[in-house]
């Protein structure tokens, strides 16, 4: 199973706002990101909110709008509006990557 600390955020995520978790990351879409498989689809979920609560800290639990009101504030909106989308060529697996680049 996974460890206590690999998993930690994402029981909080439940415990703290379980409809943000329900509605912002449906484990069933982890699974095809994850070819099929099980395991590596709940251990990217836990990294996504290990990940999301790094980045937002305690605002992670909040919904991801663009109120300033959720877990992204005014500068995190700012600074995505200030920003271009790039998309590159699948890799050869078929994954799509995306590149963020600042003006």
């Amino acid at each position: 199973s996974l460890s206590m600390e690999k998993k930690q955020a994402y029981l909080e995520a439940v415990k703290q706002a379980p409809h943000v978790v329900a509605a912002e990351t449906d484990f069933l879409l982890f699974i095809p990101i994850s070819n099929g498989d099980l395991w590596a689809a709940a251990i990217r979920l836990c990294l996504y909110w290990t990940t999301r609560k790094t980045v937002f800290g305690d605002r992670a639990f909040l919904p991801l709008t663009l109120t300033g009101r959720g877990a992204m504030d005014k500068d995190d909106i700012l600074c995505l509006q200030g920003c271009s989308d790039v998309m590159v060529p699948k890799t050869t697996d078929g994954k799509l990557i995306l590149f963020v680049v600042d003006r």
